[in-house]
């Protein structure tokens, strides 16, 4: 087991980054502050996300958060000014409070789960009261993924809206007829 320790990389200058596979937890602040991120991929190997591990990170637009995650600590994402978007599988447990505080502009949290699972801390603060929580079978426009893209199913096409895989080369299988395209999937088209 590996982890990634308390303010690793905290204020530095990158713009994404791949955990590898075998990482089980991230610390508390590991990537906070990190101004010029705009994406990363997490392994399936994934338990924990510390307390305040992404706080600030001001140009992340869009996070999945794998399903082998079962514990969010407070504030984890808050303050991810440009955050639009968030996937939380239904195996995570335990969150935090204020998770999300200060995303203003965090309009749609999908979760796998049917319902709030117990552990989830009723403050969460996302999005200031604005966001959408899509819940899976109650979600019209609910999120699943397929362990590399995150889709979801409009009327009878799949629309592409994350990608979760580690491969720098992507083929896109023909049954995905729409692609969205953020500005974390920009940024890392153009590196």
């Amino acid at each position: 087991r590996s982890s990634i320790k308390d303010r690793a990389f905290e204020g530095s200058g990158l713009s994404g980054f791949t955990i590898p596979e075998g990482v089980t937890s991230i610390g508390s602040y590991a990537f906070s502050h990190c101004n010029n991120l705009y994406t990363f991929s997490l392994p399936v190997t994934l338990t924990t996300i510390g307390s305040y591990a992404f706080y600030e990170c001001v140009n992340l637009a869009f996070v999945i958060v794998p399903y082998s995650v079962k514990t969010i600590g407070d504030y984890a994402f808050a303050s991810c000014n440009y955050l639009v978007s968030v996937y939380l599988p239904d195996t995570v447990v335990n969150i935090g409070s204020n998770i999300f505080a200060s995303c203003y502009y965090l309009n749609k949290v999908y979760c796998g789960a049917i319902e709030k699972p117990a552990g989830w801390d009723d403050d969460m603060g996302y999005g200031e009261g604005e966001s959408s929580f899509y819940w899976h079978e109650k979600a019209l426009f609910g999120c699943e993924t397929d362990g590399e893209f995150v889709y979801q199913l409009v009327g009878n096409n799949y629309k592409v809206v994350g990608y979760v895989g580690n491969n720098r080369d992507v083929v896109i299988p023909s049954k995905f007829k729409e692609i969205e395209i953020g500005r974390a999937v920009q940024q890392e088209c153009r590196d």
